[in-house]
């Protein structure tokens, strides 16, 4: 599996304490919302959300991009678990931050989420799943950032469109062609750190 999706067999469980701001969440739900994404992303998590700190995340959501205490983000969640990118400066996350905040109250798009799970505008020479399974360094640079915007966000987008602002970007795809399913992959290639299990099966 990507993930263990039990603690005991290789995890561990974790509280807010242990979280930092621009630590990134990947989640799941047992709504059916969930388990289409899923099933449409060969995935075990359907969502992903940023961690601001002060208890707090902003995710992009059906309501739009809000931000919420991270135990209402949690709250339906029957998995959660949390990366974070080695490495990052305190000035860069709070800069990541900032961006995530300046995007609140914008609204959340159906479509961008489809075309994401589609794989529309990915680039064809990037597997990241065969990399992570064979062992192959997936090269995750990009030398032409540039400062990403949008009119509306979904949530794997909103996250990886903050990073990629700072100038750190964790994928060398678009982050309209995201899917929380990336952010797995990415810890699988060794560019990002487990940091624990906020919520597991049975927990």
């Amino acid at each position: 599996m990507a993930i263990p999706l039990d603690p005991k067999l290789g995890g561990r469980c974790i509280g807010p304490e242990s979280l930092e701001v621009a630590d990134l969440i990947v989640s799941t739900t047992a709504a059916k919302v969930s388990a289409i994404i899923r099933v449409a992303t060969w995935s075990d998590v359907s969502h992903t959300a940023l961690y601001i700190g002060w208890g707090q995340v902003v995710e992009a959501i059906e309501q739009g991009v809000v931000l919420r205490t991270l135990a209402a983000a949690l709250a339906d969640d029957t998995l959660a678990v949390a990366y974070r990118r080695p490495g990052t400066s305190p000035t860069d996350a709070l800069r990541v931050r900032d961006y995530v905040g300046r995007q609140l109250d914008k609204p959340y798009t159906k479509a961008g989420a489809l075309g994401g799970g589609l794989g529309v505008g990915r680039n064809p020479h990037y597997h990241p799943y065969l990399c992570a399974k064979v062992g192959i360094h997936c090269e995750l640079g990009d030398n032409s950032v540039k400062p990403y915007a949008s009119d509306n966000f979904y949530c794997s987008e909103l996250v990886l469109g903050a990073f990629r602002t700072v100038g750190i970007p964790l994928a060398p795809i678009p982050p309209r062609s995201s899917t929380p399913d990336d952010i797995v992959t990415i810890y699988l290639s060794t560019h990002l750190l487990y940091v624990g299990h906020l919520k597991a099966p049975n927990r």
